[in-house]
């Protein structure tokens, strides 16, 4: 409904309403004040962020915080490569921080050149177009020793790495590492590989042995010197695991009535690709064990 007003400048003439004024209708303004813009602030740039800065922003990733926004981030976890994971609680893409005091959010492996690496690496990364490239090959790993600064080829073949993952076996005595036999290809520094555990006990060690002996050695094997007919104990292991001698004795007791039977010694060496299977992370493949 138009708004009505009394205009002097016309006659005046009969009331067309009970409060006898001539009423006409008021022009649109065709006027709109503009909305109060709020202000940009102008994205920092990666260059303005300090050594000590980039250490305080590393710091409180490790260590675990909440930004104003509600997210979470960290604490860091430690794996068996050395690798420091860090992410966000919000999401699983590559981990992006905001440093104090700016508005821009960079990814968490450039905070870590900034903050851990030499003045040359730093120039790379900052003027020379230069990546930030895992040596571990875990995105959201911020070690410095893991990470290295080179060009984007190079970082992308880094992908197509043919070396495998380092076995840890681990036996009743010790824990022996047995390295993969692919070494790493990749120019420049070199690839920091995977480590796969498994316990390895005398059943699962034995059953990789290709010479399955079942009874000892005993002086007569007759009905009245046996209990069962055979005696159950089994071998005592001599194996070669890689570069380490590895002793296991039988966890059987024999149980014949004259006298205790000396138990056989089975020595075996166990190559990279039959102690794999033993890894409970198969999809860290190499040549030698898809071959076996």
């Amino acid at each position: 409904m138009t708004r009505a007003y009394y205009n002097h400048r016309q006659p005046r003439q009969s009331p067309p309403n009970p409060h006898g004024y001539a009423l006409r209708a008021r022009p649109e303004c065709p006027y709109v004040a503009p909305r109060r813009q709020r202000r940009r602030i102008p994205p920092t740039p990666l260059e303005s962020i300090s050594r000590r800065l980039a250490q305080e922003t590393m710091k409180r990733l490790e260590q675990g915080f909440r930004n104003s926004a509600g997210q979470a981030f960290g604490p860091a976890k430690k794996t068996r490569e050395g690798c420091t994971i860090v992410k966000k609680k919000t999401g699983n893409s590559y981990c992006q921080i905001c440093p104090r005091g700016t508005v821009t959010q960079f990814t968490a492996q450039r905070v870590a050149i900034i903050a851990y690496k030499g003045l040359r690496d730093r120039k790379n990364l900052l003027y020379n177009g230069m990546e930030a490239s895992h040596l571990c090959n875990k995105p959201k790993c911020v070690t410095s020793n893991h990470l290295t600064v080179e060009p984007h080829d190079a970082n992308m073949a880094r992908k197509d790495c043919e070396q495998g993952p380092t076995l840890q076996i681990e036996t009743k005595a010790q824990t022996h590492e047995v390295l993969s036999p692919h070494e790493c290809n990749c120019s420049g520094a070199n690839c920091i590989p995977k480590i796969l555990h498994a316990v390895a006990c005398y059943e699962k060690l034995y059953a990789l042995c290709t010479h399955r002996v079942t009874s000892c050695s005993c002086a007569a094997l007759q009905s009245d010197n046996l209990v069962s007919g055979r005696c159950k104990l089994r071998p005592n292991l001599d194996l070669h695991i890689g570069k380490h001698e590895v002793s296991e004795a039988s966890p059987d007791q024999c149980q014949c009535r004259k006298g205790d039977c000396t138990p056989q010694t089975l020595t075996a060496k166990l190559s990279y690709a039959a102690l794999h299977p033993l890894c409970s992370g198969r999809r860290y493949l190499c040549a030698c064990a898809i071959s076996a």
